[in-house]
């Protein structure tokens, strides 16, 4: 990956802005504009911060953001950020991604000694075809619709019955295969 080195000598305070690219920039209340002195290193030693009325030296302060459109953003802000392209995770780290946040979700509930330790390679496909937040998101209310199903004194698997197939718009090819296969009822 990217690594950026940064030399302090002192104490660094780290600022992070998430989704940049979702800051709007109108008359009344602009958050742009101040965004462009902070972001310039010789005009953050005398930054002002007009809502608390005060004066800062942010000249050690990094500041990192996130942005979904790099593109998206204002010519005079892209030209004082540094860009770092991301890549999604491949197929294979999605599918590492989806385990983890699935036994992740089982400890936290609490229900590991309840459920399969593994996902069914049909679920573990359809949510690895979704993003790390999707995927989180569906696990947990698949666990909520396969508890509901449950037998007592068994191990519970999910199945892709139990996921909002809605959600999945990439995946109702899948779906359609898997169901002509035989593998979902």
């Amino acid at each position: 990956g990217q690594i950026m080195c940064v030399e302090a000598k002192t104490f660094q305070p780290l600022i992070l802005i998430d989704e940049l690219c979702m800051a709007r920039d109108n008359t009344s209340d602009s958050v742009i504009q101040p965004l462009y002195s902070l972001f310039d290193r010789e005009q953050r030693k005398c930054f002002k911060e007009h809502y608390l009325a005060l004066e800062l030296d942010l000249s050690g302060t990094l500041i990192i953001t996130t942005t979904n459109n790099f593109e998206q953003l204002k010519p005079a802000l892209k030209s004082r950020l540094v860009n770092f392209e991301i890549k999604p995770p491949t197929k294979k780290q999605m599918h590492g991604i989806v385990a983890t946040l699935y036994n992740e979700s089982l400890t936290e509930l609490a229900l590991t000694p309840y459920f399969k330790p593994e996902l069914p390679s049909t679920v573990l496909s359809l949510l690895a075809k979704t993003s790390p937040r999707v995927a989180k998101e569906e696990i947990r209310l698949a666990i909520g619709q396969a508890c509901s199903r449950a037998k007592q004194n068994a191990k519970i698997t999910l199945d892709v019955n139990d996921f909002n197939t809605a959600k999945f718009k990439n995946s109702t090819k899948t779906l359609s295969r898997l169901k002509k296969v035989g593998e979902l009822h």
